[in-house]
């Protein structure tokens, strides 16, 4: 039971991956895609959302337990250049996520969540012993959300504020909640430098990343749900030494 509340229980999984890479010319390429077929049994506190983010509060929420069947398409490529003139090389990262969820049991949900991630880099090797890397971030992201009930029954749920406060809800009938979305957009920049020697390979990696979400309830006639912004700094050193 040590998990978030909103959290399965249990879940089991089917997953069909492959990756290969290869080399035309002297450009290294890689790819990879994944299936994943995800059964998650006693799911609760959560009917809106495919995955519930520590720092997203802006969410729906009922009080009955209830399977959630998932399924996830994961795609991605990366790309090296050749080293040019023994100094330079570029390289870029592409990512495409696509995942389908559905809450089993009223009230139900079945939400979809599309993530696009790109990652452009640089390195310039400026003497035998000293390398300097630069490398980009951009990621957008959106899910769609629509509630509703496989019975003419409405239901009582709770709608999120954040901090612990929350309104109740209805979905279905005249007056049920509509769609919920859910809009990010993340960038950021790292640099990297590394000093190798004998017997020494140092590596200092520093970046900063920025992400905005906002949320929105109904497509039709929107109406601002919360937002959520996110910034981080952070740093990493590596060091290898000796034989």
């Amino acid at each position: 039971g040590f998990r978030p509340a909103e959290q399965a229980e249990g879940s089991n999984a089917v997953n069909v991956s492959t990756k290969g890479q290869a080399k035309i010319g002297k450009t290294l390429m890689w790819g990879s895609f994944a299936f994943r077929n995800i059964f998650d049994k006693n799911l609760l506190y959560n009917n809106i959302l495919y995955e519930v983010e520590q720092d997203v509060p802006y969410y729906t929420m009922d009080t009955n337990k209830s399977r959630w069947n998932r399924q996830e398409y994961d795609m991605s490529a990366a790309m090296a250049s050749p080293v040019f003139w023994e100094r330079f090389s570029i390289g870029i990262d592409l990512r495409y996520l696509n995942r389908v969820g559905a809450k089993q049991k009223d009230p139900r949900v079945e939400t979809n969540s599309m993530t696009l991630e790109i990652r452009p880099s640089a390195t310039i090797r400026i003497s035998d012993n000293h390398i300097l890397g630069l490398n980009g971030e951009f990621a957008m992201g959106k899910e769609l959300a629509n509630p509703g009930n496989a019975a003419p029954v409405n239901h009582n749920i709770y709608i999120l504020r954040g901090l612990g406060e929350g309104v109740g809800a209805v979905v279905g009938g005249n007056l049920g909640i509509q769609e919920f979305t859910y809009d990010y957009i993340q960038y950021g920049v790292g640099a990297q430098y590394n000093f190798s020697t004998q017997g020494l390979d140092a590596l200092l990696d520093v970046y900063v990343k920025n992400r905005t979400l906002d949320v929105e309830q109904s497509m039709t006639m929107p109406k601002n749900m919360g937002k959520v912004k996110r910034s981080i700094l952070g740093a990493s050193f590596l060091a290898l030494w000796g034989e």
